[in-house]
């Protein structure tokens, strides 16, 4: 991890910090920043009401199974609901069997699949 933020993610923290329907929440340790997850509120056209997404989690592999995930999730998800957002997903890579585990760990069903084509 860099000791410091690149432009591109100073500048999405910047965003993040002045907007009403996106977030940056972290988790700081004696050692530093340990583990951070991005949320946002996510509405269409074509639907009543809008949904939240928790875009990003990471936390630090020396952090892990210590319940810092689950505690980003649960405070990004309250952020969210607060919002009154009808529901709340995220996406993980298929084939993860512990990103399943996590989600379903802390309450999420599994009720979609993503399709991508890539270029």
């Amino acid at each position: 991890m860099p000791e410091e933020p690149s432009d591109s993610m100073r500048s999405m923290l910047e965003r993040m910090t002045q907007s009403e329907v996106e977030i940056c929440l972290v988790a700081n340790g004696s050692e530093g920043l340990v583990g951070y997850v991005t949320a946002c509120v996510h509405s269409r056209a074509h639907m009543a009401g809008s949904s939240g997404l928790v875009d990003a989690l990471f936390v630090s592999p020396d952090f892990r199974r210590n319940h810092i995930g689950k505690g980003l999730v649960v405070a990004a998800t309250r952020w969210l609901l607060a919002r009154n957002v009808m529901s709340c997903r995220a996406e993980s890579p298929a084939d993860s069997e512990l990103a399943c585990l996590f989600w379903q760990g802390v309450g999420w069903e599994n009720d979609l699949h993503v399709w991508s084509l890539y270029d």
